[in-house]
């Protein structure tokens, strides 16, 4: 059995793991003690200092694997296809966000003589239950109450987001994965799209119209290699962005 603890288990995409988790059947088991679990996902949205300090209270607890949840805006914008080796963006123009996961990253780094490590970073998670701040529940807010969206005239950035179950069941198998002591995999979908062609299926699906603001902001794509996913999990996200948006629309509408 494999006893899980998953830190933000109360909100958003840690409730959902804890929910698709809560599976004794299959072998996995969530708890809340510490002490217990062999397993633990560090999903809360804390700082580097939270953050170091439960990776000293997991070493000192005897906790096998720990899987931090990151994101991708750690490698930024760009116009190649990024890759889990792929550099991250460094400076003071970052964004705090992206700069706190990277340094929670690198605080993950020094402890695979402790316990194995697993970042996962998640592109453009969305759907029930996600946080409805994320850019796509932000769109179809938009759409419905009729806002304008800013769209790109070179057309970017394209994007491959992960719908919640096929980011559910990716870390599953992470659960279950018997890697090196330090990993990353990128949590992406395969299916691209633009913001306006986003916007464009949203208004389908809505039988709204699209109300875009043209913009020449300059801008690189963010789309994710899914190869890790695809063959060392053996797993191919089962969620079109079309499939995967009618049913968050019934979830924020």
């Amino acid at each position: 059995m494999k006893y899980i603890m998953i830190t933000g288990s109360g909100h958003n995409i840690g409730n959902c793991l804890a929910t698709y988790l809560s599976n004794p059947t299959e072998g996995y088991q969530i708890t809340a003690d510490l002490l217990k679990a062999n397993i633990l996902i560090h999903n809360a949205p804390t700082d580097q200092n939270t953050t170091k300090e439960l990776l000293e209270m997991a070493s000192s607890c005897g906790i096998n694997k720990f899987i931090y949840s990151s994101t991708g805006g750690v490698c930024g914008y760009k116009d190649e296809l990024i890759t889990e080796d792929c550099p991250r963006v460094r400076g003071q123009k970052v964004d705090d966000y992206y700069r706190i996961k990277a340094e929670s990253e690198d605080l993950c780094n020094e402890y695979i003589d402790k316990m194995d490590m697993v970042i996962l970073r998640y592109f453009f998670p969305y759907g029930p239950g996600t946080n409805p701040t994320r850019l796509i529940a932000r769109l179809i807010d938009s759409v419905k109450q009729g806002n304008t969206v800013k769209r790109n005239l070179e057309g970017r950035p394209f994007i491959n987001p992960i719908y919640i179950d096929d980011l559910c069941e990716i870390v599953r198998r992470i659960v279950d994965y018997e890697g090196t002591s330090y990993e990353i995999f990128n949590v992406a979908g395969t299916d691209m799209n633009n913001i306006e062609g986003i916007t464009e299926i949203i208004g389908a699906e809505m039988g709204k119209g699209i109300r875009f603001k043209d913009t020449e902001e300059k801008t690189s794509d963010m789309i994710a290699s899914a190869t890790r996913i695809l063959r060392d999990l053996d797993y191919v996200p089962e969620w079109s962005i079309r499939k995967g948006i009618r049913r968050t629309i019934k979830e924020f509408t």
